[in-house]
């Protein structure tokens, strides 16, 4: 980037990039073999931030049939090891297991974007996912999740609930 940063990033890393005052930066996939990445903006609570990088690599054991908080809006890494100017929170699971579920509670004024990266996964009452398929929940919500398929592997990003919605 043009800050100076070079990382060579591989599954389970996760980046974190707050652009601030200015920055470019791009990915680029050195390697022959099929690459795939998921990219999530947010904007932050305010505006003229300093650039800050920040990167941490998860395990499969860190994910495996559990749900794993990886990103939050406060700085206590005793919260999760990443940190966004923003009132949100992201978590992850990876499933290999059909007898384990995991769950999450969506509480009243929040909103939660569940994204299906491998797999699929069923959500109580909620259509069960397929690969790349995603779901917007608002409000209170008790979800369990378990597997619609051999395995599956998925991204929770929750965060106050949007006026506009």
């Amino acid at each position: 980037d043009s800050v100076g940063n070079h990382e060579i990033l591989s599954r389970g890393h996760v980046q974190c990039i707050s652009a601030g005052t200015g920055l470019t930066h791009s990915e680029l996939n050195e390697q022959d073999d099929w690459c795939r990445f998921l990219q999530i903006w947010i904007l932050p609570e305010k505006n003229n931030l300093p650039i800050r990088y920040d990167i941490h690599r998860f395990t499969l054991v860190d994910r495996n049939n559990k749900l794993l908080q990886i990103i939050s809006g406060s700085k206590d890494r005793n919260i999760a090891p990443l940190y966004v100017c923003q009132d949100l929170n992201v978590y992850v699971s990876e499933l290999t297991s059909k007898n384990k579920s995991v769950s999450f509670n969506l509480n009243e004024g929040r909103q939660a974007y569940i994204f299906c990266f491998e797999g699929g996964i069923n959500i109580n009452q909620y259509p069960s996912l397929k690969e790349r398929d995603s779901l917007k929940i608002y409000g209170h919500s008790k979800m369990e999740f378990t597997l619609s398929s051999e395995k599956a592997h998925f991204i929770i990003i929750e965060m106050k609930q949007a006026k506009s919605d």
